[in-house]
């Protein structure tokens, strides 16, 4: 077996950094994603609209679930 070049070392190892900082950046971009729409979820607040008047509504199904057992 031979010994490898600089060169081929230094490739191989270029090609490890590119994948690592790749998946990193995936995962980053996937973790931010998810947060965003848990925030988007728990933070939405809807509003009725009637004769001038402005109500808010508040999604009350989580609840329900403990409220019946």
């Amino acid at each position: 077996m031979g010994r490898k070049s600089i060169y081929e070392s230094y490739m191989r190892i270029q090609l490890e950094a590119i994948v690592i900082s790749v998946l990193s950046l995936t995962m980053t971009i996937c973790c931010v994603l998810l947060c965003y729409k848990q925030f988007n979820e728990k933070t939405s607040v809807t509003y009725i609209h009637n004769h001038g008047v402005t109500l808010q509504v508040f999604d009350d199904t989580k609840n329900q679930k403990a409220l019946l057992e």
